[in-house]
C-alpha cells in the first residue's frame, strides 16, 4: 500500500540549495520497473533544484519499422559529450527481471543444496538403524526371514521416513507461499 495517496501535499526540500516546496501528489503508480522516480514539472524541477536544473529523462517514440536498440546506439554515440545513455524500455525492464531470475535461481540452489542433505541424513540414520539392529537382523534370519523380507522392512522404514519429510515439507510450503500471496501487495488482488 502506498505511502502517499493523491491530493496529499508533502515538502520537498534540495539538499544542495536548501530551498523547500511543496508539491500535492497527483498520482502514485503500483511498480516503477524503469526506475523514474517521481514526476514534476520543469518548473518544478527548477523552483527546488535551481535555474540551472535540467531535465534527466526524456522519452522518444522511435518510427514504425526502427529498431528501438539502433535508435538508443545512435543516440548514445551522437550525444556521448552530454551523457547521454539512451536504452530502450524493454532492455530496461529486462535488466530488472533477469536480476529477479537471479534471485530466484539462487534460491533454488539452496533448495538444492538442502534437499541433497536431506537425503544424505536419511542414509546415514538407515545406516545406523541397520548397525545398532544387528542383533534383531540376526534373530529375524535365524527365525527363517529371508534377506529380502528384511531388506524390505528397512525400505519400508525409510520409505515411511521419507514421506514424513515430503508431506510436512509440502504443508510448510504451503503455508509460506499462502503466507507470501497474501500478505504481498506484489501480487495485487
Amino acid at each position: 500500500e502506498a505511502a502517499l495517496e493523491p491530493g496529499d501535499r508533502l515538502t520537498v526540500i534540495a539538499r544542495s540549495t536548501g530551498v523547500r516546496r511543496t508539491l500535492t501528489v497527483a498520482g502514485v503508480i503500483g511498480s516503477d520497473w524503469v526506475l523514474n522516480g517521481p514526476y514534476v514539472s520543469v518548473d518544478a524541477a527548477r523552483a527546488i533544484l535551481g535555474p540551472d536544473a535540467v531535465v534527466s529523462r526524456y522519452y522518444v517514440a522511435v518510427a514504425p519499422g526502427t529498431a528501438p536498440e539502433t535508435v538508443a546506439r545512435e543516440l548514445s554515440a551522437r550525444f556521448l559529450a552530454n551523457g547521454v545513455d539512451a536504452r530502450p524500455i524493454a532492455s530496461v525492464v529486462a535488466e530488472r527481471l533477469a536480476e529477479q531470475e537471479g534471485f530466484f535461481q539462487l534460491m533454488q540452489g539452496y533448495l538444492a543444496l538442502g534437499l541433497l542433505i536431506g537425503i544424505a541424513g536419511l542414509g546415514v540414520v538407515m545406516v545406523r538403524a541397520v548397525r545398532e539392529r544387528r542383533r534383531q537382523i540376526g534373530m529375524l534370519r535365524a527365525m527363517g526371514f529371508g534377506a529380502g523380507v528384511v531388506r524390505a522392512a528397512f525400505l519400508v522404514e525409510a520409505g515411511y521416513v521419507a514421506l514424513q519429510g515430503v508431506l510436512v515439507g509440502a504443508a510448510l510450503a504451503i503455508v509460506t507461499s499462502y503466507q507470501l500471496v497474501t500478505n504481498s501487495s506484489a501480487f495485487g488482488d
